[in-house]
């Protein structure tokens, strides 16, 4: 199944990220991050029909093709054994919303840099919970409690409670999904997050965007 990753950018930042698998531009889940890590944008061009698609989804800024990095083709696993445990294969987009929008895979340097830019795009949470789509997964550690973001960690949280039950999700420590589909993948904590996400794997319509 060919996949793209396509994301709005600005310099150190990265934002409103889609991964799409397949051929359905249909939005088909949502998964809460940290921050950006170790994907980078592309010189590829967006096509005219690609860029049109994005634009219906969102036009606020520009788009870029982005690298996959191991963190997206985990959560892509998440998503596609999720379908499959539906007797389905997964299509569509799933979209990946990050507490901080700065750029790197070392967290404590994004940090440093989220509290030395004033730019805001470093942190877009407010428009991000008006765009939640389930199935959700969070995915962030314990990093929502950080003194400097636990106001919008809270606000994420309840946000995402008013779409979706994800008390399994905190009680295991928002799992990241490296741990979960890889490295810890036949751990029975790892077991039991994935049979309670597949158990709340919902499909949504698959209206198009143009349909809406």
């Amino acid at each position: 199944m060919q996949v793209k990753v396509f994301a709005h950018h600005r310099d150190i930042f990265r934002w409103r990220t889609l991964i799409l698998v397949g051929d359905d531009w249909t939005i088909r889940g949502t998964v809460f991050m940290k921050n950006p890590g170790s994907s980078s944008p592309t010189l590829k061009d967006i096509t005219a029909s690609e860029l049109s698609n994005l634009n219906r989804i969102d036009d606020s800024e520009k788009w870029y093709i982005f690298t996959e990095d191991p963190t997206m083709t985990a959560i892509v696993s998440l998503f596609c054994k999720g379908a499959e445990s539906k007797g389905e294969v997964f299509e569509g987009i799933i979209q990946i919303f990050n507490i901080i929008n700065v750029m790197s895979p070392d967290l404590e340097h994004a940090v440093k840099l989220f509290q030395s830019i004033s730019d805001p795009a470093k942190s877009t949470w407010e428009s991000d919970i008006k765009n939640i789509i389930p199935p959700v997964y969070i995915g962030w550690g314990n990093f929502y409690r950080h003194h400097l973001f636990s106001d919008i960690g809270t606000a994420l949280i309840s946000a995402i409670n008013g779409k979706e039950y994800i008390e399994y999700l905190a009680q295991s420590g928002f799992t990241h999904p490296l741990y979960l589909m890889v490295f810890g993948a036949n751990k029975p904590k790892c077991i039991a997050i994935r049979e309670n996400f597949y158990k709340h794997f919902c499909q949504i319509s698959r209206t198009t965007i143009s349909e809406k």
